[in-house]
């Protein structure tokens, strides 16, 4: 069964904001880039799996998770810290190949 949702939270026009399940059982989000996904998913369009945010390797990256608090970086979800980087949930990738070079890569959320 899916996780229990989220209390809810404020959103900028003063109105609660629920996570709604999506058909996935994960949370979908609201903002148009993706910046308020708070799900699960761990893996990126091209099938690549995250690199934990609290980790420096392999890819060093100033996004620690006390450097954003509110931008839900727990274990190796996907994420747009701080409506940075990709205009999408993303993350660094565990590892890529020889035709991906990318250290970041979009994740498919919604």
């Amino acid at each position: 069964s899916p996780p229990p949702a989220p209390p809810p939270r404020q959103t900028s026009g003063g109105k609660s904001a629920f996570a709604i399940p999506s058909a996935h059982g994960d949370y979908c989000y609201q903002q148009h880039d993706a910046s308020d996904y708070r799900g699960r998913v761990n893996v990126t369009v091209w099938g690549f799996a995250c690199q934990r945010w609290a980790s420096q390797t392999p890819h060093q990256h100033s996004y620690y998770p006390w450097r954003y608090p509110d931008d839900g970086l727990d274990e190796n979800y996907c994420r747009r810290p701080g409506g940075e980087g990709p205009h999408c949930a993303w993350c660094y990738v565990e590892s890529g190949s020889r035709w991906h070079h990318s250290p970041t890569d979009c994740c498919d959320v919604g």
